[in-house]
């Protein structure tokens, strides 16, 4: 795995929600009219990352958490839960805050692409 393996994970993902949808509090949203559900930002990298590999979703997973972790001016994720929580639970928290949207993920991660 590499580092452009990770940036790509991470812009595929943002490409992924751009496209088909996000949705908060869980992985996956299918829509009856839809060929591909709209997805959570650990959905997007799920559906984009593990078909690189179980340690490449893994790092662009981290990756997206240490961009999360970095933004001290961002009052969705508290500073207790960027230094306490995983990786695995800081992004969800982030997702499924009430102000975040489909955007912001998105922007997240483009952000977190360029980071690595």
């Amino acid at each position: 795995m590499t580092d452009d393996t990770v940036r790509q994970i991470l812009r595929d993902a943002a490409d992924y929600i751009a496209e088909h949808g996000h949705c908060k509090g869980r992985l996956e949203s299918w829509s009856p009219d839809a060929d591909l559900p709209a997805v959570c930002a650990l959905g997007a990298l799920r559906r984009t990352g593990l078909r690189h590999g179980i340690a490449a979703y893994g790092a662009a997973v981290g990756q997206l958490a240490d961009h999360l972790r970095s933004r001290d001016d961002d009052p969705r994720i508290p500073y207790a839960w960027k230094r306490w929580v995983d990786s695995a639970q800081l992004i969800p928290i982030y997702n499924d805050h009430e102000a975040t949207t489909a955007e912001d993920v998105i922007l997240a991660m483009k952000r977190a692409a360029e980071d690595r």
